[in-house]
């Protein structure tokens, strides 16, 4: 079926309707809470819609186990959007109040200390242009 896949539209979705029990299989594989799916409707939404594209993408291929690399090809790319959701989650800070509990340097912040630098080095022969600081 896969080989014949882009002759009629109703073979991928014969071909992903056969797949289904393995589709719901799943979520057995991954940890959903780490993921991008806020419940198991959203998983597979894009459990079925990679399941299509690789349908699409890899008809007129002749694969001798190609249910089991459709799933395989299925979960790597619902890991893959695991790892990218993990990532961007890790870069993002949780709250303003995370930023509160941060302990602050003793002294002077870096904005004295580079103010500190250049009023010094003004008196050192720096222009007024030369310490201007384009943001």
């Amino acid at each position: 079926m896969l080989r014949s896949a882009d002759v009629d539209a109703l073979v991928p979705r014969a071909t992903i309707e056969a797949l289904i029990p393995g589709v719901l299989a799943l979520p057995r594989c991954l940890d959903l809470a780490d993921g991008p799916w806020c419940d198991l409707d959203a998983f597979h939404a894009d459990a079925v819609s990679a399941l299509w594209e690789l349908t699409i993408s890899w008809s007129d291929t002749h694969r001798p186990y190609a249910a089991g690399d459709l799933l395989s090809g299925v979960r790597t790319r619902l890991r893959t959007l695991q790892s990218s959701a993990r990532r961007h989650r890790s870069r993002q800070c949780g709250s303003p109040g995370e930023l509160d509990a941060l302990p602050t340097p003793i002294g002077r912040t870096g904005e004295e200390l580079l103010a500190t630098a250049l009023a010094e080095a003004t008196g050192h022969g720096l222009k007024v242009a030369d310490e201007a600081i384009g943001l």
